[in-house]
């Protein structure tokens, strides 16, 4: 498989806790595209350079939004696995060596949201995971790995809001 860039259309449910109690207070439902550049696909195991089963991930921009102005942005802009800018996002697929028509698929992913009139941004990544049986992955449901993510201030302040849950899911895409 040759790099190159794939763009979709994606849904995502989030889960949002307003005070940091661990319990999701709303649940936003967000829409919009997402660009991903992938690496060709390269050997995960030296020892077997003609099993080409791992590719590198790059979030190039992803836009979801909801009613009431909610929007969450992530990506750096450039496909080149180079951190151009504070929304360098970073993933990986590999196959699954037991079940070799799957792949794990594990994004680091950073972005900026506006959520009731307050700009807010992640310092830890958001973690997302799926098992695959595509790419792109149209119809395969990413999820939340990890504990609770909260969410900071542009000044640096962390805000009582964090994220308790995510499922994101890939719709469409444009080949």
């Amino acid at each position: 498989m040759k790099s190159g860039t794939v763009t979709f259309d994606a849904m995502a449910v989030v889960g949002v806790d307003i005070n940091r109690d661990g319990v999701a207070d709303l649940t936003l439902e967000l829409s919009g595209p997402t660009t991903v550049f992938r690496s060709a696909a390269e050997p995960a195991d030296p020892a077997q350079p003609r099993h080409r089963n791992h590719l590198d991930l790059e979030i190039v921009s992803m836009t979801l939004t909801a009613p009431h102005g909610v929007i969450f942005q992530a990506g750096d802009g450039v496909g080149n696995f180079t951190a151009d800018g504070p929304l360098f996002s970073l993933g990986s697929s590999q196959e699954i060596a037991a079940t070799p028509e799957l792949a794990h698929d594990d994004f680091a992913i950073y972005f900026t949201g506006e959520l009731a009139g307050l700009a807010l941004h992640n310092i830890e990544p958001l973690r997302m995971v799926a098992d695959i049986d595509r790419l792109p992955p149209v119809g395969n449901t990413f999820r939340l790995s990890g504990p609770p993510l909260p969410l900071y201030t542009d000044d640096g302040h962390a805000a009582e809001i964090q994220i308790t849950a995510v499922t994101y899911t890939p719709l469409d895409s444009d080949h």
